[in-house]
């Protein structure tokens, strides 16, 4: 059964979920709501559906500090692995796209928190690729791909970033590694997602 091959997966987004919470400042209190209609992103204008793909839109966490933003969580229902994405700007201008130095410093932060999370023993046996350019329809990220184990399951990992109206836009998303069908979700996500970037 699809759900309980997935669960360990929810179960390891928790634990993440936890151990990222623990590094944010003691005044921040993240709070988590279902998503029940398309929600305007205050920071960048863009209008994000009930559905992008085939993933449905779950729920919306506000982290209640200045400069960190909000993630919003997708997920197909029927299949079910989340997909994260942040938008968020640390009280700082930042600049459009890929190549400005602060958006590969926050990569770095990014590959970082990665690393810090192994370190509390969530992730077994990370290995992290070299950031390299990626593109879905016009839009450019800094994507980093990743192979790591959590509960004793081989997973793939992949992180992608860019600059975008004065925000930082993150991706995060773990599936199965070798499950044949995340990696065609998640481009079909990723595509749609460009489209609602378009200027």
């Amino acid at each position: 059964m699809r759900t309980n091959r997935f669960g360990f997966l929810l179960s390891l987004f928790a634990a993440l979920a936890l151990i990222l919470a623990a590094s944010l400042p003691a005044s921040a209190a993240p709070v988590t709501t279902p998503a029940s209609g398309p929600v305007r992103d205050q920071g960048t204008g863009i209008v994000l559906p009930m559905v992008l793909g085939e993933m449905q839109f779950i729920s919306v966490t506000d982290f209640q500090s200045p400069g960190l933003g909000v993630s919003y969580r997708y997920r197909n229902v029927a299949y079910p692995y989340n997909v994260d994405l942040y938008i968020y700007n640390k009280n700082q201008a930042i600049p459009e796209g890929t190549d400005a130095a602060i958006v590969r410093q926050e990569v770095e932060q990014a590959l970082n928190d990665m690393r810090a999370v192994a370190a509390q023993g969530v992730y077994k046996n990370l290995n992290i690729g070299k950031p390299e350019k990626c593109t879905y329809g016009w839009v450019s990220f800094i994507c980093v791909s990743a192979t790591l184990e959590a509960n004793n399951r081989a997973l793939f990992s992949v992180l992608l970033l860019r600059g975008d109206r004065n925000n930082f836009i993150k991706i995060r998303a773990t599936w199965p590694a070798a499950d044949p069908q995340s990696p065609s979700l998640f481009d079909g996500w990723a595509q749609g997602l460009s489209k609602l970037l378009q200027p």
